[in-house]
């Protein structure tokens, strides 16, 4: 099997799409997706209905190819490249503050000043936060 011989999953798809292989909806169009389902169906080992296709000793072998592979090809972070972001920092203002603001809204409710004021205040403490 190509892929126990080392042949990757778009070497093996682009062989099938050259020489017209059709897959099971008749297209000829192959992807390495495509030939990874194939490769991880366990149907192929047959049924009460079916005849194996494969063995079990081939479908394990290229299970296990598969996990190795994957395992060599998972790229390692190294710790520099690993951002840390700060800590969101306590609230900037004092709790009561907006409760403050709206009272004097609802006494002023045309305000435009204290409207801008309680919008600023609010903004401030759930969007932007002071990281340095």
């Amino acid at each position: 099997m190509d892929y126990l011989e080392g042949k990757t999953l778009n070497q093996i798809a682009k062989n099938l799409t050259q020489n017209h292989v059709p897959n099971a909806n008749y297209n000829t169009n192959w992807t390495h997706g495509a030939v990874i389902k194939i490769l991880e169906n366990s149907k192929y080992l047959g049924d009460e209905f079916f005849p194996p296709i494969i063995t079990e000793i081939t479908f394990q072998k290229v299970v296990q190819a598969r996990q190795d592979r994957m395992r060599k090809t998972t790229k390692k972070v190294a710790p520099s490249m690993i951002r840390s972001y700060p800590k969101k920092p306590s609230r900037i203002y004092i709790p009561s503050a907006i409760q403050i603001l709206d009272d004097e809204i609802k006494n002023n409710p045309n305000n435009l000043d204290l409207i801008y004021k309680r919008a600023e205040l609010f903004y401030t403490n759930t969007k932007i936060y002071d990281i340095t």
